[in-house]
């Protein structure tokens, strides 16, 4: 009985992410909307690259009119702001540096968006290590 009910409640589990993915990537919504991912990174010198690329790699199969603008957090002895600028000279998306611009000026990045466009937020800086590597790159994704 309780693996049937277990059972059922991951199926379900299962059909509304299929659908939520659907809806995302059908091409009559992607088409008439706009959508930018703000990705937070912040002292993930070892792992920023991997899972940038994963990222992207998975952005240029499924979505490449996706934004994607990462959001440098690192401190100014961190290499991750000079991996981030690096690989966004390789592929494209934008580097926002959280330390050179001020409080309000980065406000208005998450609120600069056109009318109807969609934004998420990806804050990558409660992973650590290869825990980042090994999570599902929307796990922690939430809408603004």
């Amino acid at each position: 009985m309780l693996v049937g009910v277990l059972l059922f409640l991951i199926a379900g589990w299962f059909i509304s992410v299929l659908l939520n993915i659907r809806r995302l990537f059908s091409t009559r919504y992607a088409v008439s909307r706009h959508f930018r991912l703000m990705v937070i990174m912040g002292n993930q010198d070892p792992v920023a690259e991997g899972f940038l690329r994963k990222l992207l790699i998975w952005r240029d199969r499924l979505w490449p009119r996706l934004e994607v603008v990462v959001i440098d957090c690192s401190g100014s002895f961190a290499s991750t702001g000079k991996v981030i600028r690096l690989l966004a000279g390789q592929a494209n998306f934008t580097v926002v540096n959280a330390r050179e611009r001020g409080f309000w000026e980065l406000a208005s990045v998450f609120e600069s968006r056109e009318k109807g466009s969609t934004v998420w937020c990806y804050d990558t800086r409660l992973l650590k290590g290869q825990e980042l590597l090994r999570t599902s790159l929307f796990s922690l994704l939430v809408s603004i």
